[in-house]
């Protein structure tokens, strides 16, 4: 299909934010790490963009059509990136008063990130405990070994246990189901 493995994960996480808000029109926060501009190639440290994806999920017939969508949305904003501080900005001068850009966020660590190799360094992965989440919602997944695995963070005044875990487990059925028929209906 074209289609990178975070493409058609947010396909699935798209979808299925559709499915649960009724809503059509998706806008989806998203961190980027990407150095193609020639004066970042050589930096030290992490370079990160924050995009916002948002894609109308209106007529989508299938789930191959969706992951099409879904594709050149990401192409379109990785070769047209603003800074969400610029963003903000056209939004106050047109009378708009947004705190945030978005309320949901996905991303998805590929497992050669992951690797850090120093003669002499010992260095193990901890899970934080955030007191508060940064956003309504946010699906943060890792490609590690031949298993994704990931942490689907969530405000608690808005969501509860069971819609969360409920709200896992359709994930991973939308996923099963594009893959064994790309061509069903969503």
């Amino acid at each position: 299909e074209s289609m990178t493995l975070l493409m058609t994960l947010l396909s699935g996480f798209m979808l299925l934010l559709k499915r649960y808000t009724g809503d059509e029109d998706i806008v989806v926060g998203s961190a980027y790490a990407n150095r193609e501009r020639p004066e970042a190639q050589s930096l030290i440290g992490i370079l990160v963009n924050t995009l916002v994806f948002r894609l109308n999920l209106a007529g989508a017939g299938s789930f191959r059509d969706l992951m099409n969508r879904v594709r050149e949305m990401c192409l379109d904003a990785y070769n047209h990136q603003l800074n969400p501080e610029l963003l903000r900005e056209d939004f106050a001068v047109r009378g708009e008063d947004r705190e945030r850009l978005f309320d949901v966020w996905f991303q998805f660590e590929r497992e050669e990130r992951e690797k850090l190799q120093m003669e002499g360094l010992e260095w193990e992965w901890y899970r934080v405990h955030l007191q508060e989440p940064k956003f309504e919602l946010s699906l943060m997944l890792a490609e590690v070994k031949e298993e994704i695995v990931g942490i689907l963070e969530y405000d608690p005044n808005l969501y509860d246990d069971e819609i969360v875990g409920e709200m896992v487990k359709n994930y991973v059925g939308l996923l099963e189901r594009a893959v064994a028929d790309p061509e069903a209906r969503v």
